[in-house]
C-alpha cells in the first residue's frame, strides 16, 4: 500500500470514529435546518420556535485588536430576531459561567452599533446553549 491509499484509509477510520461532540461533525450536523430546529426546540420548549432563518457555523466576533476574539460553534437566528448560539464542549475547564458571560457580550456587540441605545437589545433576545460531555456542576442532571 503506498503512502496515498494509507493515508485515504486513515481519514476513512477516522471519519467512520467521528461523534456529534467533534467540531467539525457537529457544525455539518447543525446545518441541517430541520435537525438545529428540533435540537433547539428540545432544549428550550417554552419558546415555541417555528423556523430558522439563519444559521452560522465558526462564526467569529471580532472586536477591537486588544480584545480575545469569539468563534462560535454555530450562531442562529430565527424568524423573530431571536439569536442562539449553540456550543459544544467536550473539555472541563472550570470555567463555563465566565465562558457565557463573555459569550453573552460578544452577541451583543454583533447587535449594537456606535449610537444605538441599550433598549435595542430587547428587540433581539439572545439564547446560549452548551452541550456539554461532562456534568459541569457535578448534581447528575441532563440539563441545568
Amino acid at each position: 500500500m503506498d503512502y496515498r491509499e494509507s493515508y485515504l484509509k486513515q481519514l476513512e477510520e477516522k471519519w467512520e470514529h467521528l461523534t456529534i461532540t467533534n467540531d467539525i461533525m457537529f457544525g455539518m450536523v447543525m446545518e441541517n435546518k430541520q435537525i438545529c430546529l428540533e435540537l433547539i426546540q428540545r432544549s428550550l420548549p417554552e419558546l415555541n420556535i417555528k423556523a430558522i432563518s439563519r444559521i452560522t457555523p465558526q462564526k467569529q466576533i471580532t472586536g477591537p485588536i486588544s480584545a480575545r476574539t469569539v468563534r462560535f460553534d454555530v450562531f442562529i437566528r430565527d424568524e423573530e430576531r431571536r439569536t442562539f448560539m449553540v456550543e459544544m464542549q467536550v473539555a472541563d475547564k472550570h470555567n463555563l459561567p465566565f465562558r457565557l458571560r463573555y459569550y453573552q457580550q460578544q452577541i451583543d456587540f454583533d447587535i449594537l452599533n456606535v449610537g444605538d441605545d441599550y433598549t435595542k437589545l430587547a428587540q433581539y433576545p439572545t439564547y446560549i446553549i452548551m452541550f456539554c460531555d461532562f456534568d459541569y456542576f457535578g448534581r447528575g442532571w441532563s440539563k441545568y
